[in-house]
């Protein structure tokens, strides 16, 4: 009825959250703490990652890219971004070495972070290319899943409540980006995809097919769904900077520094946009 409700959110940060409040700890305070700390790891397993496959120069370029991103300020809000980063970058890293088991926890976490997080899942099993393997690394998060749409069911009588009650977020679509009227926040998510995008079409021959998928699985649905969040889905999706990384090593020293200051700056407007109109990203 026209109603924003909680319902699309899955559990897995309002868990925690309330998790650290019945300890005695502010849970919002101490969740947002736990963010950087989650982030730091996200960094450090994207340039292990990026490592394997391209150079150090790039590997490290990636790193800055990624904390540089005009969008990257929402890893300090009470989002769940930090954790679904950290959790796909090091599930990648797991399957590589075979820890199929040690992965399939972490696809579980981001499986419970956010309604589309099973295209990891998706992505993991086109690296694994074994059934047997693929049960163990996606079958734990698919489980989840199902289990949380049977609680949903039990709860609310709709067991994909969390995709049906964001009828009522008016969504801006790629439909109605720009007419009758644009929504300037929109556009930034908007932006910020197709950068990231683009960046993954140009570097494709230099980024493993997995990968590919991972972006394109992530960033693309929004369009039809839903642009508004673009902006936090490329920021988690780490495949882009890896790409970006790539880039930055090829172009003269002095072109990589502005772009990356230029970033930076854009990065500063848009967080002091979001504090000072208290907008919601």
């Amino acid at each position: 009825d026209d109603v924003q409700t909680p319902w699309p959110f899955f559990p897995l940060l309002p868990g925690i959250i309330r998790g650290f409040d019945e300890i005695g700890i502010p849970g919002r305070g101490a969740t947002v703490v736990l963010n950087q700390l989650v982030f730091l790891l996200a960094l450090a397993g994207l340039y292990r990652l990026a490592r394997r496959h391209t150079s150090a120069p790039a590997a490290a370029l990636s790193v800055w890219a990624l904390a540089l991103f005009p969008g990257s300020f929402l890893f300090s809000m009470l989002y769940p971004s930090a954790i679904f980063l950290a959790a796909s970058v090091w599930a990648f890293l797991l399957v590589e070495d075979r820890r199929d088991v040690a992965a399939s926890v972490l696809v579980v976490a981001v499986a419970m972070a956010r309604p589309n997080g099973l295209v990891v899942a998706v992505a993991l099993v086109l690296v694994v290319r074994s059934w047997p393997r693929a049960l163990v690394v996606a079958g734990p998060a698919v489980a989840a899943v199902g289990v949380w749409c049977a609680l949903c069911w039990h709860w609310t009588g709709d067991p994909v409540v969390f995709f049906t009650a964001k009828s009522s977020w008016g969504e801006v679509t790629l439909a109605n980006l720009l007419f009758p009227v644009a929504d300037y926040g929109a556009l930034v998510h908007f932006a910020l995809a197709v950068v990231a995008l683009a960046a993954v079409v140009v570097e494709r021959r230099r980024l493993p097919v997995a990968w590919i998928a991972l972006a394109a699985l992530y960033l693309v649905p929004p369009l039809a769904l839903g642009v508004i969040g673009l902006g936090r889905y490329t920021n988690e999706c780490f495949p882009p900077f890896v790409a970006f990384g790539n880039l930055l090593a090829r172009i003269p020293p002095g072109l990589r520094a502005f772009l990356l200051v230029a970033s930076a700056t854009v990065l500063v407007a848009c967080a002091t946009a979001v504090i000072r109109y208290d907008y919601v990203p």
